[in-house]
């Protein structure tokens, strides 16, 4: 809470904090974790939400908790939703997984062949290697803009707020989910069983009944989201 409003504190570090610790105690004991990361205090999409969102889903990561809700949120206190703050977010998050992929390290990526064919004062963007490797080692954002000045002046000097607006009507109107397939629905199942095995007889023998979800499937309705994503 902010002690300066009484208020949810979304965007501040004790958050992230705290689901850290979360998930350390929630590993220890065996137990998944509903991590926090992704909302925000602003009113508004704008730099305060970048900021908050950039760094708690960061933290959320690196805590490794196994479902993290609260994307999208703007004003912590109220809780509103924001689906242009979501599609920022998911830039984000996208940029988080490929710093937590790390630098693979073996003969192909370190190519000591090539370097040796190339040589001093030749490069390397002519190579077949360039055009294997590149598109998996590079990381090409929807909205982030790295063009030239020029270039960026020539498409409409549009800034993110205005890239991330376009973008989310896109997808209101085109998108279309896939459905799951046939191993995604045998894993969920899987899982499902598994849970109802390890958590019902525990709940069962502390004289509490399950939870209706708990009953019919094994797990809640957030676990069925994750093992869904």
């Amino acid at each position: 809470m902010g002690m300066c409003y009484s208020s949810l504190a979304c965007g501040a570090p004790g958050l992230s904090r705290q689901s850290a610790a979360l998930t350390e105690i929630g590993r220890h004991l065996g137990l998944p974790v509903w991590s926090t990361a992704g909302g925000t205090d602003s009113k508004v999409v704008d730099e305060q939400a970048a900021i908050e969102s950039a760094i708690s889903i960061l933290f959320a990561a690196l805590s490794g908790g196994d479902l993290t809700h609260d994307v999208g949120f703007i004003e912590g206190s109220s809780m509103n939703g924001s689906l242009q703050m979501a599609v920022m977010s998911d830039v984000v998050m996208s940029f988080v997984k490929r710093l937590l992929r790390g630098i693979e390290v073996d003969p192909e990526t370190l190519a000591s062949k090539v370097i040796h064919e190339v040589g001093p004062g030749g490069h390397f963007l002519s190579t077949d290697r360039t055009l294997n490797c590149f598109k998996r080692e590079f990381w090409f954002p929807r909205l982030l803009d790295s063009s030239r000045r020029e270039e960026w002046q020539a498409g409409g000097a549009r800034s993110m707020e205005k890239r991330g607006q376009v973008y989310m009507e896109d997808i209101l109107k085109n998108h279309r989910p896939a459905s799951l397939t046939a191993r995604a629905q045998e894993q969920i199942e899987v899982i499902l069983a598994n849970d109802e095995s390890r958590y019902a007889p525990q709940t069962q023998a502390k004289g509490r009944r399950p939870s209706a979800s708990l009953r019919s499937k094994g797990v809640s309705n957030e676990r069925c989201s994750a093992a869904a994503t």
